[in-house]
């Protein structure tokens, strides 16, 4: 296990900054933020994910698009980046390539088409899927798994 570095490492003595801002609530800090890819980070390890894992992210512009992208960072995961207008029949390809573990969607791009081991849904948690505010309810990551920099971070199919 390697030590912890949050993104409010990143901008030293900023962690009270406001990280992002969105129309449809209050503004989190780079502090909040950090807390949040941390939980998720602790919660996706504590279920058998971590380096080299794919997570499918697949949402509209919203906070935890941010959260779920670090989280997949902080635990040597791979992001893979899903515009938010593919549909069942693009994504199917696209999962049969990329075989993400994980699909982090909300409510209008959840999909039971595809296969992953864990789905995590900003919304409703039914059939299968977790809710994001659930998996942020885990204690934060202490320590992250070993992994190099040189391991893929992303995969974004064009």
């Amino acid at each position: 296990m390697a030590a912890k570095r949050g993104i409010g490492t990143l901008v030293r003595g900023s962690t009270e900054s406001v990280f992002l801002s969105t129309a449809d609530g209050p503004p989190l800090t780079y502090a909040e933020v950090d807390d949040r890819i941390d939980r998720l980070a602790g919660w996706l390890v504590a279920n058998g994910i971590g380096p080299g894992a794919r997570i499918a992210i697949q949402m509209g512009n919203r906070p935890e698009v941010a959260i779920a992208m670090f989280a997949a960072a902080r635990i040597g995961a791979i992001f893979v980046a899903l515009i938010e207008e593919l549909r069942p029949h693009g994504l199917a390809k696209i999962f049969a390539q990329a075989e993400p573990r994980v699909f982090v969607a909300d409510d209008s791009t959840r999909t039971d088409a595809v296969d992953a081991d864990v789905r995590i849904c900003c919304g409703a948690a039914d059939g299968g899927w977790i809710r994001f505010d659930d998996a942020l309810a885990h204690d934060p990551i202490d320590e992250v798994p070993e992994f190099s920099v040189d391991d893929p971070a992303c995969l974004v199919f064009t």
